[in-house]
This record gives C-alpha cells, structure tokens and sequence, in this order.
C-alpha cells in the first residue's frame, strides 16, 4: 500500500514513533495509521473495503 498512497506510509512512521511500537503484526496500530493518512485512498483499497463489506 506505501507504494500507491505515500500519506499512509508517513502515517505509520508517525503511529510508530508516538507509540513506541512496530506495526508489524499489528492490526490496531495498521487501522490508527489508515484512519490518519492523507491524501487519495488507492482504488485497490477501496475495491477490497467493497468486497469485505459485501458491496
């Protein structure tokens, strides 16, 4: 995903250093970085949002 939507990698830095954590592995921290990101959602995301949701 870092590589379509630059905001979100530079959110998960930002959880990560805030938090002291490593978002390997780590569903929270992955979902607090999405919800912080910037910028345009990549249209493979929210192809995989629609599916999950049954859409």
């Amino acid at each position: 995903m870092s590589a379509n939507w630059t905001e979100w990698s530079t959110a998960c830095k930002s959880v990560e250093a805030a938090a002291g954590i490593s978002l390997k592995k780590n569903q929270l921290a992955y979902r607090t970085a999405t919800l912080k990101a910037n910028g345009a959602v990549p249209e493979m995301l929210l192809q995989i949002l629609a599916k999950a949701k049954g859409t």
